[in-house]
């Protein structure tokens, strides 16, 4: 069995601890409420080990920025698998512990946040995922093609556009 080791990414401030973070999320994410507003709804109550995180004053926040600190926290939260086959080579890889994907064309904005495991292991996020990757790769070339320090990057983002082509056609 994969154990699970989180860890905040590099310059996230926050005094929670991430493995309770994480098990918190785990735990919204078997009930389905693992997007912002689930998160700011658990973390609402004084006991919750997330509610720590918020600024609760409505003079000082509102219901806006509680999501906006609920995002930043999710897309903060790393994960790195202790016997995870890269581990055993001496290569740890730590990535994302939760990936924001739309609900839906009509639900624009309101994200869902699945886990890497599910993610991963579900052929439909995946290939969401995959998508939303390479949308991100492509707009970052179109933006800074420019600085030709940087071409062998952009030419290995072409190659690999076209071997991932590729292989969906397959």
């Amino acid at each position: 069995m994969k154990k699970k080791i989180y860890a905040w990414r590099k310059g996230f401030t926050a005094s929670l601890d991430p493995e309770v973070v994480g098990q918190e999320f785990e735990r919204l994410a078997k009930e389905g409420k693992l997007d912002v507003k689930g998160v700011v709804a658990a973390a609402r109550p004084k006991r919750s080990p997330l509610h720590s995180h918020f600024e609760w004053d409505d003079s000082v926040a509102g219901t806006k920025y509680r999501e906006w600190q609920a995002r930043d926290c999710l897309g903060a939260l790393r994960v790195t698998y202790s016997d995870d086959k890269r581990s055993k080579a001496g290569h740890n890889v730590q990535t994302s512990a939760y990936v924001s994907l739309g609900k839906g064309t009509e639900n624009r904005g309101d994200n869902r946040y699945y886990g890497i495991d599910e993610v991963m292991s579900n052929d439909e996020l995946r290939a969401q995922t995959l998508q939303k990757l390479w949308n991100q790769l492509l707009s970052l070339k179109a933006k800074y093609e420019a600085f030709t320090e940087l071409s062998s990057v952009w030419d290995a983002i072409e190659m690999a556009k076209e071997n991932y082509a590729k292989s969906m056609s397959a």
